[in-house]
């Protein structure tokens, strides 16, 4: 089965708190949420809570300050329960004495491996990267587990010296989860997917080359089955065959001599 996605909520503010709209979320699959600050100071720690019967845990987090008083930070966040799910809210504190802008994202996944506490299986690895002043950000991930293995990507950028920024862009063959640019061009945030594999994960503002910028890419497990032999051999009149599938038991029989010309 292969990973799909389906987007639950997304909210934005100013201040020290956001609480998102309401959503429900789905038993027996992935809840991403994605929150996205730029503070006047490090905003951790950042708790987060909600009334859907979900536990949140934190994946990773990345952040990078630009030497002055903004902080970019991202704070990823899975979860997974098999029941007693309802409608609700997520609610995201930070210590900073003021934020300039809070996102709030949550995107659902199905076709993951539904084993491990709060979705602690779904989730292989993670990738983190930061910069200042840049044209753009990039994360490698590791070799995946698995072919049928899924990837997510979240940055949030902040462009306060040219105030240019009109949008964000990502790497080539991903699927938009989220984006999102303020309307005097200065933080925006984006979150984005795809079903397959890729471990070349870059973001970039559209619009000005010279973002702070702090990104965060992982992995999402399948739970399908690694690959294994696709052949099986066999004794065959002509000598020793290979058949397609898997392994299994095969008609057996006097192993011929060998042939004489």
């Amino acid at each position: 089965m292969a990973i799909t996605q389906a987007h639950l909520t997304d909210t934005v503010t100013f201040g020290t708190s956001l609480t998102s709209g309401t959503f429900t979320p789905s038993a027996n699959k992935l809840q991403l949420a994605f929150a996205g600050f730029d503070a006047i100071a490090d905003p951790s720690p950042v708790t987060i809570s909600t009334t859907t019967g979900l536990n949140f845990v934190l994946v990773g987090s990345v952040g990078a300050n630009d030497g002055g008083s903004h902080f970019c930070q991202v704070y990823v966040y899975r979860a997974m329960k098999a029941g007693g799910l309802g409608a609700g809210t997520v609610t995201i504190n930070t210590i900073a004495s003021n934020n300039y802008f809070i996102s709030l994202t949550v995107d659902e996944f199905d076709g993951v491996d539904t084993s491990g506490t709060d979705g602690a299986n779904a989730v292989v690895q993670f990738a983190t990267n930061s910069v200042i002043t840049s044209a753009s950000v990039s994360a490698t991930l590791g070799a995946f587990a698995n072919a049928a293995n899924g990837t997510y990507g979240a940055v949030i950028l902040y462009d306060y010296a040219l105030q240019s920024m009109t949008g964000n862009s990502y790497t080539a063959g991903f699927s938009n989860a989220y984006t999102y640019t303020n309307a005097n061009k200065q933080w925006g945030a984006a979150a984005w997917w795809r079903a397959d594999n890729s471990t070349a994960n870059v973001a970039a503002p559209v619009g000005t080359a010279s973002a702070t910028m702090a990104l965060l890419a992982l992995e999402l497990s399948s739970g399908a089955p690694p690959p294994s032999d696709t052949f099986t051999a066999a004794w065959s009149s002509q000598g020793t065959i290979l058949i397609p599938g898997r392994a299994r038991m095969v008609p057996s029989g006097p192993i011929p001599g060998p042939r004489i010309p």
